[in-house]
């Protein structure tokens, strides 16, 4: 019997023993069918009960298996919060405790999104109290969608913005924060656009996943292969190079993106603020006429 199964049986026990818990749902790796678990895989549940704050505390899994780490944060997708334990055997367990109404309000409200994806996936019932699998909508595969005219209008502006904020900072040493929106804020909006390009390449039924989970088996190949280079170390001249780079990507991608669905593409814009973050890079002032107002802080 592998550790998971053990984990597992063992969480049924307990859940059975405990009235205010309604219901133990298995999600994520352990519970879909495509990429299912490897060993590596943490054990991903969502207790239904009617006392949550009492199961975001640890003691009750006292019995479960010896814990070396167990932390409280904001559970991957939605609103609730979720207990993270990491296990003597190195195993970790993250569960999501939950009122029956906020699991609901999560599948139907406008937020379903990435819920949505990650339950239509796979789940199993390991304990049901109450008969609610009748009771919760159908999780069909969700569709995954591609952008209107605005969609990529607003993404590309935003990814710009951001460019020239990063270029800023780098310029004024401060190495940290422009990494961090570099590699982080810059990425989400380069991989949004990267699981568009994916959708209208290969059709909108392609799979893209969520997050970048697995981006290196449904994006193109060749966008894989530029993904090497568009991250930093923490230097200047290295993080100069990333955001360089990363702007290319992401405009290379925008201009596929635009052409495949005949979508307008704010060339212009584009075009004024890398400008802008090119004389930010060279360290030249941004005093001229109709920039200057945009002068770096």
């Amino acid at each position: 019997m592998s550790e998971a199964v053990r984990i597992l049986s063992r969480l049924t026990t307990l859940a059975e023993a405990h009235p205010a818990i309604r219901g133990m749902l298995l999600i994520g790796s352990h519970a879909r069918r495509d990429t299912p678990a490897d060993r590596s895989s943490d054990i991903d549940i969502v207790v239904i009960t009617t006392d949550p704050p009492t199961y975001l505390a640890d003691d009750w899994l006292n019995d479960l298996a010896p814990a070396i780490l167990s932390i409280v944060e904001k559970a991957a997708v939605g609103e609730a919060k979720e207990r993270r334990l990491l296990l003597g055997s190195g195993q970790d367990l993250d569960i999501v405790p939950i009122s029956l109404e906020q699991f609901q309000s999560a599948l139907v409200s406008g937020k379903i999104g990435e819920v949505h994806d990650i339950l239509a996936r796979g789940m199993r019932w390991l304990v049901d109290k109450d008969g609610l699998a009748s009771r919760l909508p159908k999780m069909n595969e969700s569709r995954p969608s591609i952008p209107t005219a605005g969609d990529l209008d607003d993404v590309v502006q935003d990814f710009w913005f951001h460019a020239v904020w990063t270029a800023k900072k780098l310029r004024r040493g401060e190495i940290w924060v422009a990494m961090g929106c570099c590699d982080g804020y810059l990425k989400k909006l380069l991989l949004r656009a990267i699981e568009w390009h994916a959708r209208t390449l290969y059709g909108l039924d392609h799979d893209t996943w969520f997050r970048g989970r697995f981006v290196e088996r449904w994006a193109s190949p060749a966008v894989v292969d530029r993904l090497a280079t568009v991250y930093a170390t923490y230097d200047q001249a290295s993080l100069e190079s990333a955001l360089l780079r990363t702007t290319e990507l992401f405009d290379d991608l925008a201009e596929d993106i635009a052409q495949n669905l005949s979508l307008p593409l704010p060339v212009n814009k584009s075009r004024q603020a890398k400008a802008i973050m090119m004389k930010i890079l060279a360290g030249e002032r941004l005093d001229a006429p109709g920039d200057a107002h945009l002068s770096a802080p």
